[in-house]
């Protein structure tokens, strides 16, 4: 992705950081339901390191991290994702920077939707889960479709570095 004044450009380290971790987590989310804290560790590390003796410096790791973790952490409270997703927007946070998490979050949530209507169209569940929530929206005894996040997120962090910029459509 390409530096803004706001932002410096992403080096090759960060890059390659972002696109590994995110394309590990996707694969054990998927074939082990689990995003590993091996993994997310290492990645909250390895940014950190990245970020401040070769990239943009402490703040912009800490800014990231922050910008990353605080959002998912309310969701992760009321059960609305995983902790080992926490911690992957975490670690995509420090290498990705604040500007570009803030891109990346609404991009995983999109990708999140259009992976749980075709998981649902997979199972043959489509039509009636659609028809159960116009029937009774709030009603709590429909089944909860336990989607991996860590594709999405996959999908979102690849979006953003490859310059998709949802801040830049609005003037930002």
């Amino acid at each position: 992705m390409f530096g803004t004044p706001l932002e410096p450009p992403l080096g090759a380290g960060p890059l390659v950081l972002c696109i590994a971790l995110a394309l590990g987590c996707a694969i054990t989310d998927l074939w082990r339901g689990r995003v590993y804290n091996t993994a997310t560790y290492a990645g909250l590390a390895l940014g950190f390191v990245t970020q401040t003796w070769f990239g943009a410096g402490p703040s912009f790791a800490l800014g990231g991290l922050l910008t990353g973790a605080a959002p998912m952490l309310l969701l992760f409270a009321f059960g609305g994702v995983g902790g080992g997703d926490v911690k992957l927007f975490a670690a995509l946070g420090m290498l990705l920077g604040a500007r570009r998490t803030l891109v990346l979050i609404p991009l995983a949530f999109a990708f999140a939707l259009v992976v749980a209507l075709a998981q649902l169209a997979w199972q043959g569940r489509l039509f009636r889960t659609v028809w159960n929530s116009v029937r009774a929206p709030l009603s709590r005894s429909q089944q909860r479709l336990a989607v991996p996040f860590a594709l999405p997120i996959l999908l979102g962090t690849l979006a953003v570095l490859f310059d998709f910029d949802l801040l830049a459509i609005g003037g930002w």
